[in-house]
């Protein structure tokens, strides 16, 4: 389905989706699946749109459950036995035209039955579902907060399946007095931050800033706390040509994949499910050193790629070194064994760590 499509179809449902969000949703419930097939007639068209969506919604779910490190090792069911999981089928709006057929689907899965198969996979998973977190998508263009439908960023957020998430987002919009200086304020100032998590009385709210470059590119920085702690997050996402709606839906997709994430790697930790044994979340303050800004950057991008960092949190940076706080599951030792595998090490002991490129 090319983008313009998916946006036409989800047009129709964005304004009463966007107010929807805030709702308990299930967390075997995968919405707002997109499906397309074609065939020798619209019925049959129908019928293998059905099926494949099944199977997109059902790995989606299974996605939803686990983590990232178990994920290529989630089954591969056929249709049959994906067919006897599914507990039902809404259609939130669909088209059929001769041999095509074309809709947003959610599918009800059996959550019995999708344990079971879990299980019987060895695949640890979580089922315990985060507190809501208030997300207030902030979109600047031209140096301008961009209002209502011209939120790009919120459409896009809002096009996702966000009340049933393991870590459910209820979306918020900015009031009328929120000036682009005050957001970029808050994604700096932990004092502006606080003064816009107060006006909405909320304890968990991540403001997402998203920044249109005159190239077309696309800024995004998540600042706050979500139900794991404080976040902190920066990422680009560069255009290739095409529309800003692109890039903003996928960058929308990574912030909740890293909400989730975050939450799944506490619970996963909590109950022994990573690396064979207990590893519960451990603060961790270090200083990296490096011989220039180049290095800089090469030990930054690989610690925020790194499994487990959560919390990432850099105080100071000078020509010469940055004193860092993170979280990490099993503490300092186990975080200085992954860095390994990334290019970095961690040595020092009894608080005074020390982060340097191999």
């Amino acid at each position: 389905m090319t983008f313009r499509i998916y946006l036409a179809l989800s047009a129709i449902l964005f304004a009463a989706g966007a107010q929807a969000q805030g709702g308990q949703g299930s967390l075997f419930t995968v919405a707002k699946v997109s499906v397309q097939a074609e065939a020798q007639d619209s019925v049959e068209a129908k019928q293998l749109a059905i099926a494949e969506g099944q199977k997109k919604a059902l790995n989606t779910l299974m996605k939803r459950l686990t983590g990232f490190r178990a994920q290529n090792r989630l089954p591969q069911l056929d249709d049959a036995a994906i067919e006897r999981m599914v507990d039902g089928l809404q259609v939130r709006q669909e088209r059929a035209s001769g041999t095509v057929y074309l809709a947003q689907l959610d599918y009800n899965f059996r959550a019995a039955a999708v344990k079971d198969v879990l299980n019987r996979f060895g695949v640890a998973f979580i089922t315990e579902r985060a507190p809501e977190v208030l997300v207030l998508p902030v979109y600047l263009a031209g140096g301008v907060i961009q209002p209502g439908e011209k939120n790009a960023w919120l459409q896009a957020w809002s096009r996702l399946d966000l009340a049933n998430a393991i870590s459910p987002v209820k979306l918020v919009q900015p009031r009328p007095d929120l000036t682009a200086d005050a957001a970029r304020a808050a994604s700096t100032s932990p004092q502006s931050l606080e003064a816009i998590n107060y006006q909405y009385r909320a304890e968990y709210l991540v403001l997402a800033l998203a920044e249109l470059d005159e190239r077309g590119g696309l800024k995004v920085r998540l600042i706050g706390r979500d139900a794991a702690g404080a976040i902190r997050l920066e990422r680009s996402f560069k255009s290739y040509g095409e529309e800003p709606e692109v890039n903003a839906q996928a960058a929308a997709q990574i912030a909740l994949n890293v909400f989730e994430g975050r939450w799944k790697l506490r619970r996963l930790a909590s109950q022994g499910a990573l690396d064979g044994g207990s590893q519960e979340l451990a603060q961790i303050d270090l200083s990296a050193q490096f011989a220039g800004l180049k290095e800089w950057r090469i030990i930054k991008d690989r610690l925020e790629k790194l499994p487990g960092v959560q919390s990432l949190d850099i105080k100071a940076v000078n020509p010469r070194g940055a004193s860092i706080t993170l979280e990490f599951p099993g503490g300092a030792e186990r975080l200085a064994k992954t860095a390994l595998s990334y290019g970095l090490t961690l040595e020092g002991g009894e608080g005074a760590w020390v982060l340097r490129l191999q």
